[in-house]
């Protein structure tokens, strides 16, 4: 889940919560969200006014949660609140009071303890409310399966293996030459948070062209929501010499639980995008999704929104020619184009299917509708008297979608294979607090932070932290050196 103060929405970042809850939970979670958002403003007022603080840049982070053992039944939860990075009231679980990280706390500990009605709230929400919620989480059943994908840069590029947006974390990622497991030459990335709450992975083989021509490689993807083993051949149409554009339109009737409509929309099969009726917006589901160019979502939008219209009134005379006037049914529309970059020959195609049969199919040699049952036959004849419909079909195939592909297939394979330097910054609160290296935005996610003192690196009073992922698909990391102030002269350096 996501909220900020400029969308004011919640919003739904995996796919096992999008519709388990139902839209009511989502409109629960915004007002629950924009409450939080009111209640911080006066917190962080007082926190400053308690640090002398009247400008510049200041933070106030909360963090409520719980943990559950799922075999002994055990719960224990946390509250806590940082100030500018720094810790500065923990909610004791075991005395159940709030307790003063630094001085200028004791005044909000003080206060919330006194208020008994404040105190029983909090007790319930972490003893209760939040482990009554996390094994709800739990049994929609937490396994998500990877979306994998290979490709190449150029021939002499090593051959990457990419799985996205599993659940839990756990993976195995292998290579085998003919059958048998190749150990040398591969360069294992560390698994890496998505922004989604699910993970990714990506593992190169450098292997010789001639080696790739001789010999049969797979990449293996073994994963806790699998039944069988993902195997991935490496052909040249799997190393997305080929790549493709498609999208999943679907109108739904019969007052379900579902929406209306729905659109998923894939890059090299890997979902990128996701639209519904209920929430009414594009929602990238990619990690290079999320943090493309405002164009690509705005279009994606505007594209959803006119295919929700069509289908909507499309399914009406669909049902029509098949008699039905009630219970549940489906309209749904594939669309999509390929590209083969090595050769730059593009193909399209384009589908409708009722209630998980096919129903029309556009010829691209013939650039006509061909039905595929005989009540599609009025369809397919009134659409192809329609020159003017079938020149803007052909030109959204072969044009602005090949178009629309190359761009994300570029875009797509420059933010996998990024690298972005970190910015470091250094500071220290007072001369008895500890040194602190900040290191921030860098990708990908492996770095080392060291400290020297004379050339020599420095091993003791050092607190190292762990990497933690950034709201942008980057991450940071913080390392605190304990120094002495009469030791400033050989104040340690540190390397990164």
């Amino acid at each position: 889940m996501y909220y900020d103060s400029n969308i004011k929405e919640a919003i739904p970042k995996t796919q096992w919560i999008e519709h388990p809850e139902g839209k009511n939970y989502w409109d629960t979670e915004t007002q629950r969200l924009r409450g939080e958002q009111q209640r911080f403003k006066p917190i962080i007022e007082n926190v400053k006014t308690d640090f002398n603080h009247t400008q510049g840049l200041h933070t106030l982070q909360q963090m409520v949660g719980c943990e559950w053992d799922d075999e002994t039944g055990a719960t224990d939860g946390f509250w806590k609140y940082g100030y500018d990075g720094e810790d500065f009231l923990a909610f004791d679980m075991k005395i159940m009071l709030w307790k003063a990280s630094v001085p200028q706390a004791s005044s909000f500990a003080e206060r919330w303890n006194n208020n008994q009605v404040q105190i029983e709230s909090e007790k319930l929400r972490l003893t209760q409310e939040c482990t009554d919620w996390l094994k709800k989480y739990v049994s929609y059943g937490r396994r998500v399966r990877p979306e994998v994908s290979l490709f190449q840069k150029n021939s002499s590029s090593p051959v990457v293996c990419h799985a996205t947006g599993f659940f839990p974390r756990g993976i195995m990622v292998t290579w085998q030459r003919d059958g048998e497991e190749v150990q040398e030459d591969v360069e294992q990335g560390e698994t890496l948070p998505n922004g989604d709450g699910t993970f990714r992975i990506t593992s190169r083989l450098t292997v010789k062209p001639e080696d790739l021509e001789n010999y049969t490689y797979t990449c293996i993807v073994k994963h806790k929501s699998l039944k069988k083993y993902i195997i991935k051949l490496v052909t040249e149409k799997e190393l997305n010499k080929i790549h493709s554009l498609k999208y999943f339109y679907t109108g739904v009737t019969g007052g379900t639980a579902l929406p209306e409509f729905s659109a998923v929309g894939l890059v090299d099969d890997e979902q990128f995008m996701y639209y519904d009726s209920k929430i009414n917006k594009a929602i990238p589901k990619s990690q290079w999704m999320e943090k493309a160019e405002n164009e690509f979502l705005v279009r994606e939008n505007k594209t959803a929104c006119g295919q929700w219209q069509s289908l909507r009134d499309m399914i009406v005379d669909v049902m029509m020619h098949f008699n039905h006037t009630q219970g549940v049914h489906t309209l749904q529309q594939m669309f999509g184009c390929e590209w083969d970059y090595t050769t730059g020959l593009t193909d399209g195609f384009w589908k409708y299917g009722y209630d998980g049969e096919d129903f029309l199919i556009f010829d691209m040699k013939i650039m006509l509708w061909n039905a595929s049952v005989p009540q599609a036959s009025s369809f397919a004849l009134k659409w192809n008297h329609n020159q003017t419909q079938i020149e803007s079909e052909k030109l959204r195939l072969t044009q602005e979608c090949t178009d629309w592909l190359k761009k994300y297939v570029n875009y797509r394979r420059s933010t996998l294979e990024r690298r972005v330097p970190p910015e470091v910054s250094l500071f220290q609160k007072n001369s008895s607090s500890p040194v602190v290296c900040h290191a921030t935005g860098f990708f990908p996610r492996g770095i080392n932070v060291t400290w020297q003192s004379h050339g020599e690196e420095v091993h003791e009073e050092l607190k190292q932290g762990e990497t933690l992922p950034n709201g942008d698909g980057t991450f940071q990391i913080t390392s605190r050196l304990t120094v002495k102030p009469e030791d400033w002269r050989d104040t340690p350096t540190p390397v990164l």
